[in-house]
């Protein structure tokens, strides 16, 4: 059984007991006004809802570099940010190529240290990438 096997039979049921939570965490609206429950649920839980911030972010982004361009592309904070983020793209560009070579990337013994190594860095990329954006607005 490959990752990817492991994977589709895990993540529906993972989904429900998301979407459970979610409507769990919504049941404090009973009382609410009618139109407002259904504003929280139609914002948390109809599709695609989740990737929105995601797109707002990005419009925000270009927004503030748009706006102040010298400010923003000279910020080291900045500069360090594109630079993590262009690692961690290239991370999972390898980890993509990797189990698209062999789809069994994972699951032995060797491929599997390999796996783990890659998710950690990923991780810390990711991790780094959010810091540095954070301290963009305290360079000057």
């Amino acid at each position: 059984m490959t990752v990817a096997d492991i994977l589709q039979a895990w993540l529906p049921g993972k989904q429900a007991a998301v979407e459970s939570a979610l409507r769990q965490q919504l049941s404090f609206l009973a009382d609410a006004p009618a139109a407002l429950g259904e504003a929280a649920q139609y914002s948390l839980l109809a599709p695609g809802k989740r990737l929105r911030p995601l797109l707002v972010l990005l419009a925000t982004g270009i927004i503030m570099i748009v706006a102040e361009p010298a400010r923003s592309l000279k910020n080291p904070a900045f500069q360090l940010k594109m630079g993590l983020l262009i690692a961690a793209l290239i991370v999972t560009s390898l980890f993509q190529l990797l189990h698209r070579r062999n789809t069994s990337f994972g699951d032995a013994a060797g491929s599997r240290a390999a796996a783990a190594t890659l998710a950690v860095v990923s991780i810390l990329l990711w991790s780094s990438i959010i810091f540095a954006g954070r301290w963009i607005a305290y360079f000057a």
